[in-house]
Parts: C-alpha cells; sequence; structure tokens
C-alpha cells in the first residue's frame, strides 16, 4: 500500500516528446500531469520505452535517468506498450519507500500491460475499418455534405465534427 502514483505516457511521434494521459493517485498535480519528456531527456520513461524489458528504479536517488516528479517518490517502475508493433507509451508506478515493488507485482504489471496491447490492438483496428469504410465511402459517393458530418456525430455520440480530406492522396 506505499503505491502512490500510476502513470500512462504515449509517445507524440511529430513532436517526438513523451506525455502523461492519464494519471492516478493522490500527489498529481496540474504541473506533474502537464510534465513531457523530450526525446533525449534522460528519464525513466524514455529508457522504458527503448526497452523490451520493465525499468525499475529501487531507489532514484542512485539514478542518473531519473527526473523527480514528485517529491515522495523512492521507487519507481516502468514499462512501454506497443500498438501495431511499434513502442506507443509507458506505463509508470511510483512507491513512496525504497524497494517499493512488491513480491510477484512484475508478473501482474507484464500481464496486465499484455492485455491493455490487446485492447489498444482492438481499438486500433476498429479505427483502421471506419477509415476504410469512411474512404470508400467518399469514393461511392462523392463530395462530403453536412449529412455525412451528422452522421459521423450521431455514430460518436458527439457534438460536433471536423474532417480533413486528402483528396489528391499525398499523405502527411
Amino acid at each position: 500500500a506505499h503505491c502512490i502514483a500510476i502513470g500512462i505516457r504515449i509517445l507524440n511521434r511529430l513532436t517526438r516528446t513523451l506525455g502523461y494521459v492519464e494519471c492516478l493517485g493522490d500527489v498529481w498535480t496540474p504541473e506533474a500531469k502537464n510534465a513531457m519528456y523530450r526525446r533525449h531527456q534522460r528519464s525513466l520513461g524514455w529508457k522504458a520505452l527503448r526497452s523490451k524489458q520493465a525499468v525499475y528504479y529501487p531507489n532514484v536517488k542512485k539514478e542518473k535517468d531519473y527526473r523527480k516528479i514528485f517529491t515522495e517518490t523512492r521507487s519507481l517502475v516502468g514499462k512501454r506498450f506497443r500498438l501495431r508493433g511499434q513502442p506507443a507509451g509507458v506505463v509508470s508506478v511510483d512507491w513512496d519507500i525504497n524497494e517499493g515493488e512488491p513480491e510477484g507485482f512484475r508478473e501482474r504489471f507484464e500481464r496486465l500491460l499484455g492485455q491493455f496491447e490487446q485492447v489498444l490492438q482492438v481499438i486500433a483496428n476498429w479505427e483502421e475499418a471506419l477509415f476504410h469504410e469512411l474512404q470508400k465511402s467518399l469514393e461511392v459517393n462523392g463530395p462530403v455534405d453536412s449529412r455525412f458530418a451528422e452522421l459521423l456525430c450521431e455514430i460518436f455520440h458527439a457534438r460536433g465534427c471536423s474532417l480533413f480530406l486528402d483528396r489528391k492522396r499525398r499523405g502527411l
């Protein structure tokens, strides 16, 4: 019960930064939630993103690749997750004692991250299928009008919708 924080960081491939998208625990402040990790910045997050194995710091004071976010953190672990076969982000867990990782934690952590990756893959597959359906609809039905945007709003229970189309298929 010495766990003080759990964070999920995702990789922004355009800016080459890691940033938090989900933060659990009472120690999180707005500043901590907005922390960004640049590509060459030393941090557990970048080290974990590059590693196939979980990265564990049993005593953060002894680690050179540690960026302090919480004064309470004494030990932490981070493990990357993948999407479409590529590293996509890192889940980290902080403890307020040295060597805070409980016995058997790593196995459960790895198993849960595997399940998380599977869920992400299902969502990514749905996204891709939806994209192909939208693309096919545009090819068959011609120009997009307000009815198409209204349909998307209805599907996603959204108040509004914006589409950016690459009609000449130039890509990004």
